[in-house]
């Protein structure tokens, strides 16, 4: 009998030693997906644990999606997170921009990629997290709204250029190239992108759109959008090379009423916007 015991007893131990539940530990989003404004400023993306941790441990995510890093979103928690000892849960904050572009609804999407820490496993599913940012900004009934995005790729933080939103008018060309102008309006945007207004109220006449490529060592793509009474949606882009900073490229004409946009100069004279940034 007691040979019995000791025998159930030693089987025993190899079940609970061979059993999934004591030593896995995944990890995986609370939720798979979720929808906000972009005028709801932050939110908190929970990624949970079978059971809490006895040790610290770490998660790494990547995130890619048509959402922009700083210009249609702040990434407020880096990677990797944290999971504290004692503890079966961590958290990934995001804050959206509620910037003044028109666009449509953009996804961020979150997917873990590696762990660190004991017994912390990569998820075998709610390995990934669709966050919707969702737009609130309607085309203007009245005047013209002019939006400047650039390098509109997650992967690529939008801070590492510098780009600025002129509206011109009263622009001289001769022999294609910009000899004089006046600017009727910047964008002030403060983050994100740059939107810039031609107001209903504003002068008869022509304007152009002035893309400037204040700061940044590297070559970047960039695309202008008009919206408003005569224009819906209509776009146009260009682009500047590394070596390009200080320089602008012009585009137009337009009109309060509305006409189509084409580049005004092109390349080799981008640098005549030199000579009159610091005077306007």
């Amino acid at each position: 009998m007691h040979a019995n015991w000791k025998w159930i007893g030693m089987c025993l131990i190899v079940l609970m030693g061979c059993s999934e539940s004591e030593t896995d530990n995944n990890a995986g989003f609370e939720l798979t997906s979720k929808a906000i404004q972009e005028d709801d400023g932050s939110v908190q993306i929970k990624v949970l644990l079978d059971r809490a941790v006895d040790q610290s441990g770490s998660l790494y995510f990547e995130f890619d999606g048509e959402a922009a890093l700083n210009g249609d979103f702040k990434l407020i928690t880096p990677s990797p997170i944290t999971i504290e000892s004692g503890s079966r849960e961590a958290v990934i904050e995001i804050e959206a921009l509620d910037e003044f572009i028109i666009e449509p609804s953009e996804d961020l999407i979150l997917t873990i990629t590696a762990a660190g820490g004991t017994g912390i496993l990569l998820p075998e599913s709610k390995s990934e997290f669709t966050l919707t940012i969702e737009d609130n900004d309607e085309a203007p009934e009245e005047g013209i709204q002019v939006d400047l995005t650039w390098s509109n790729d997650s992967e690529r933080d939008i801070d590492e250029f510098d780009l600025d939103l002129f509206i011109a008018n009263n622009v001289t060309i001769v022999d294609d190239q910009v000899e004089d102008f006046e600017v009727y309006s910047k964008s002030e945007n403060q983050i994100g992108f740059e939107t810039a207004w031609l107001d209903q109220d504003a002068p008869d006449g022509e304007y152009y759109l002035v893309a400037y490529y204040q700061n940044g060592n590297k070559d970047v793509d960039f695309m202008l959008e008009i919206n408003g009474p005569g224009f819906e949606r209509e776009t146009t882009d260009g682009d500047f090379e590394s070596d390009e900073t200080g320089m602008a490229i012009f585009f137009g004409p337009i009109t309060k009423d509305g006409s189509s946009i084409s580049r005004a100069v092109t390349p080799s004279e981008k640098m005549i916007w030199k000579k009159y940034i610091k005077a306007n």
